[in-house]
């Protein structure tokens, strides 16, 4: 595995928030939504309580709301939410996705046969979990038809899923913690 790659990869994960979804710079609240989404995934503990964070920020959001709120507020809290969780979720992806480099490299540096490949595996996988997202949130859209209800339900039903997916990446670090920080 070309040392090159990694360090891309690497470089990538470090200026991720100057690709977020969320404006960092210019949203005075966005440092303390994203802590407050992430500390709830970080006290989770098991996937049902992962996913009761869906929606954390919901009621916080509509709490700043100055006046009576409307469903544009609603709609407008939740994309907020929903963007931080891809955020949160991209972040862990290359880090994990950065590892998994990491990993190849070494195993490739110790041994002559054929190296392991937990890169491809991991692109694999995410590319599977993608897949599974859209055709899960698909599928629970599909219920309603196209009334309106969709505009709220669908990113609530990928927000809860990517807080799994979140919890579960992290449970590969707690697993391993210092493999996963080097």
């Amino acid at each position: 595995m070309p040392a090159p790659k990694f360090a891309a990869l690497l470089t990538l994960v470090i200026a991720l928030p100057a690709y977020a979804e969320t404006d960092f710079r210019r949203d005075p609240f966005a440092a303390g939504d994203l802590a407050l989404i992430s500390s709830c995934v970080d006290t989770a503990t098991s996937w049902e309580t992962a996913r009761d964070c869906a929606g954390a920020l919901r009621k916080v959001c509509l709490e700043r709301v100055q006046r009576e709120i409307s469903r544009m507020d609603e709609g407008s809290c939740l994309r907020r939410e929903h963007d931080l969780w891809q955020d949160i979720y991209r972040q862990e992806a290359l880090l994990k996705e950065a590892w998994t480099l990491q990993k190849d490299h070494q195993m490739h540096d110790v041994r002559d046969r054929r190296p392991i490949d937990a890169h491809a595996t991991f692109e694999r996988m995410e590319n599977a979990w993608q897949t599974y997202l859209e055709t899960q949130c698909d599928y629970e859209m599909a219920h309603w038809g196209a009334g309106t209800i969709v505009t709220t339900d669908r990113p609530h039903c990928e927000i809860e899923l990517i807080a799994e997916r979140i919890f579960w990446m992290r449970g590969l670090q707690r697993m391993n913690p210092r493999e996963m920080q080097k």
